[in-house]
């Protein structure tokens, strides 16, 4: 049985920090509480130095309480504990620019193609080689106290870390947080205080997120950057993703990045290319829709525990609206004065209730800086671009994420529903050798047939692709019927330009079949669930392993049988001799980003080497697709 234990009064407070100074080093303190299903969780501690140079020395002392009903209920789990521990790890939330960093790339990323599409990938949860993990930070320092040196109080079982490491000589500069990873031990095993993963992603049981780690306030680490240059980390401001309009589904993908970030940041719906986000002026009862228009930060939205605290009462934003008609109206600067459920909130009707005037394009230009509870200030935004129209749909033979053979070409007709005589815009780009600075591009424009074609005979044409690498292409359409409705289409596509002589091929997985793995063959079994019993089954089948062939599941209606969208590549003249079981966990892949340096190549970028990545899709006709680019597969688990 598993009830929740007592903590200490301060327990139910929010968390705090101080910023100490005195004859010594300067500190950080920082407090968390943290939730599992075995009863909640209670940390305190320091660290010092407040501020980072290469080479020095990080001191951590932190006090972590449970309740002994913890112990009980991981004991009648046959997870009898015989210590506790912590794994320190020092995670640049911010680089030498500012610029925000993820150690796992998910759901949007800030590695991006030469189009600008986000490549997701990377470490869920701490990073760190010590468990098999192939990055590490630059401080990696891990701690174990015997459970009997820890102290019985009340009911309460507390124990007393204290973790010292050297940063590294070469310490990239920017703006860190320690990692802090609390875990239980049997002999030499590891677990969460959930006992799960040690060190691993969050996640949710009961709508609740379950968590074992915390993280500090901000230390800033000066030194010189990649290119020698010295960097003084006391002049960074900063900068953080805003997205608009994040709330609003648009076509099945969501929100707006502002132009002056599209070069380094991007969101992946995974269910089509992020897009031109087209929302509606009135409902189906005619009656005009209002927007808010204060901006949302989609790296909020992976893990509660990873999140920067707010302070939703400090801080503004400056917004102004360009209309289609070129007229542009300053609404001014609007202070924050509270909370919208996870988000901060003006509470200000010209921006939670903005009423579009008419149809057409909208230029926003809003930007904004807030607060954290610690007092750190951060800027955010920028220029914002989107219509306010009717969706007009369209089909073409050309698929999101579709592979083209060099000596193919992009371009096929297009109809668009409802049929109207749009006028039409396609813009095609190839990067050769996946090179920006060797994009062959072009642009060809008409308007479609009455019957809503547009094809050669319209003045259609085609991108050729003559050599290998990445094609990325936009078919914008836009149309106003004869009571004044606008309607629009925007359509992304973009994946890969493959030579025939490639030395290597694109494959899926092999699966086991009794004790062997195949390329193909019958599995026996499929995922189901039972809803009078609420139990189930749930199976994850990856892409078949040979180009070509087809997969066939079992459509049970209660997704319990869901494809996995990995691809792996093998060398055509050296195939494997046996295969290799570390890529059948979901989302690992072999295709890898390297980097010069030991450190995670999606939280340092500076040190990349090597980009690979790979583009996935699975189109159904009549339904949304499945799109993503992805490297190093985030689903890794250490420990236990």
């Amino acid at each position: 049985m598993r009830t929740t234990s007592l903590l200490p009064s301060a327990a139910r407070l929010a968390a705090t920090v101080l910023f100490l100074t005195g004859a010594g080093q300067a500190q950080q303190t920082f407090t968390n509480t943290g939730h599992t299903t075995y009863g909640p969780w209670w940390a305190e501690g320091s660290a010092s130095p407040a501020e980072w140079k290469p080479g020095e020395r990080v001191r951590v002392r932190t006090k972590l309480t449970i309740g002994e009903q913890h112990l009980r209920s991981l004991a009648e789990d046959k997870i009898n504990v015989d210590g506790f521990a912590l794994l320190v790890t020092a995670e640049r939330t911010f680089d030498a620019t500012g610029w925000l960093r993820f150690g796992a790339d998910d759901r949007m990323s800030t590695l991006l193609t030469p189009a600008g599409l986000p490549i997701e990938g990377g470490t869920r949860g701490a990073i760190s080689k010590r468990f098999g993990g192939p990055f590490q930070t630059p401080l990696d320092v891990l701690v174990k106290v015997p459970l009997t040196a820890s102290e019985r109080i009340d009911g309460r079982v507390e124990t007393t870390f204290n973790a010292e490491g050297v940063l590294a000589a070469d310490l990239p500069p920017g703006i860190y947080r320690l990692r802090l990873d609390y875990g239980v031990t049997v002999g030499t095993r590891y677990y969460s205080l959930q006992a799960r993963t040690f060190a691993a992603y969050g996640f949710s049981v009961g709508g609740k997120e379950v968590q074992s780690h915390q993280y500090s306030p901000l230390f800033r680490a000066s030194g010189p950057d990649a290119g020698g240059k010295f960097i003084d980390a006391s002049t960074l401001t900063p900068r953080i993703p805003f997205a608009l309009l994040h709330a609003y589904n648009s076509n099945g993908y969501r929100g707006v990045v502002a132009e002056e970030d599209a070069h380094r940041f991007n969101i992946a719906s995974r269910n089509l290319i992020q897009d031109d986000v087209i929302l509606p002026r009135f409902d189906t009862a005619g009656k005009a829709i209002t927007y808010s228009l204060e901006p949302r930060f989609p790296a909020d939205t992976l893990e509660l525990a990873n999140n920067i605290p707010w302070d939703h009462t400090k801080g503004e934003v400056t917004v102004e609206i360009t209309q289609p008609d070129g007229v542009t109206k300053k609404l001014g600067t609007f202070a924050y004065a509270g909370s919208n459920g996870q988000w901060p909130t003006t509470k200000n009707s010209a921006l939670t209730a903005w009423k579009p005037a008419a149809y057409g394009q909208y230029t926003v230009k809003l930007t904004g800086r807030l607060q954290d509870i610690w007092g750190n200030s951060y800027e955010g935004g920028g220029t914002f671009r989107f219509w306010i129209a009717n969706r007009m749909t369209m089909a073409t033979a050309t698929f999101q994420g579709q592979a083209y053979p060099v000596g193919n070409r992009y371009g096929r007709d297009i109809g668009f529903a409802p049929a109207v005589p749009a006028d039409v815009c396609v813009e095609a780009v190839l990067y050769v050798n996946s090179d920006a600075a060797q994009a062959r591009r072009d642009k060809w424009c008409g308007k479609a047939s009455p019957a809503g074609v547009y094809g050669s005979a319209q003045g259609a044409k085609s991108l050729p692709f003559d050599a290998p690498g990445e094609y990325a292409a936009h078919i914008l359409a836009t149309y106003t019927d004869e009571k004044g409705h606008l309607w629009v289409c925007s359509m992304r596509h973009a994946g890969v330009v493959f030579p025939a002589d490639s030395p290597i091929v694109a494959r899926g997985k092999k699966f086991l079949v009794g004790k062997d793995y195949v390329e193909r063959g019958e599995t026996s079994f499929e995922g189901y669930y039972d809803t009078a019993l609420a139990i189930g089954q749930l199976v994850h089948f990856n892409y078949p392993y040979n180009p070509g062939d087809a997969l066939l599941i079992a459509s049970e209606g209660q997704s319990a049988n869901k494809i996995t969208p990995v691809l792996i590549y093998e060398e055509k003249d050296k195939p494997p001799a046996k295969w290799d079981t570390s890529l059948n966990s979901i989302s690992s892949t072999n295709l890898k980003i390297t980097s010069s340096k030991t450190y995670s190549p999606h939280m340092w970028p500076e040190f990349i080497q090597d980009w690979a990545y790979f583009y996935a899709s699975g189109p159904r006709p009549g339904f949304m697709s499945r799109f993503l680019i992805e490297s190093t597969g985030f689903m890794r688990r250490i420990g236990r």
